[in-house]
């Protein structure tokens, strides 16, 4: 379990922290890790969960989520997934 694994890296080190969590991914070990970076996630995950006031929101394939929401960017799902009317106004 990782928590914000590139948080804070140069974009070398980011790098080798996605290419060891690929890796592991590949032999078959499970990686859960958490993430408010969205790119990160699209670049990593083959699944995601968004919580979201801690309830489980939405959660599947990152490609898939997009495509059923319609949404263009993780980042915009995550918005549509988590604002509520209370806090647009």
């Amino acid at each position: 379990m990782l928590d914000e694994p590139a948080a804070g890296l140069d974009p070398r080190a980011r790098h080798e922290v996605r290419t060891m969590i690929k890796q592991l991914a590949k032999t078959g070990v499970s990686v859960l890790f958490t993430s408010h970076d969205m790119e990160e996630v699209a670049r990593i995950a083959d699944r995601m969960v968004v919580l979201h006031e801690g309830q489980i929101v939405a959660q599947g394939a990152p490609a898939e989520l997009l495509a059923q929401s319609g949404c263009e960017t993780l980042d915009e799902l995550y918005f549509e997934l988590t604002d509520t009317q209370e806090e647009l106004a």
